[in-house]
């Protein structure tokens, strides 16, 4: 999915003051991130969630920013038509 221009907020918050300290918001832990080391700096101290930004890294930002959202749905059967 190509979203141009677009960031695209992740379901995810932190759970502590560490950098890397997230889970999902429905509890579960993170068993994959992408985080972009350069811009995970908790800013302000207020940086709890999580956005996708260019490059499909992860990016923590305060969570009140407008942003599209990614929901989680089951995966489904896809045909090649071979």
């Amino acid at each position: 999915m190509e979203i141009p221009n677009q960031l695209v907020r992740l379901g995810a918050k932190r759970v502590s003051g560490a950098k890397y300290d997230f889970i999902w918001m429905n509890g579960s832990p993170m068993d994959f991130k992408k985080f972009n080391d350069y811009y995970m700096d908790n800013s302000n101290g207020n940086e709890n969630c999580l956005d996708m930004s260019h490059g499909d890294t992860w990016n923590d930002i305060p969570c009140h920013m407008p942003e599209l959202v990614v929901c989680q749905k089951k995966a489904t059967h896809v045909s090649s038509g071979k």
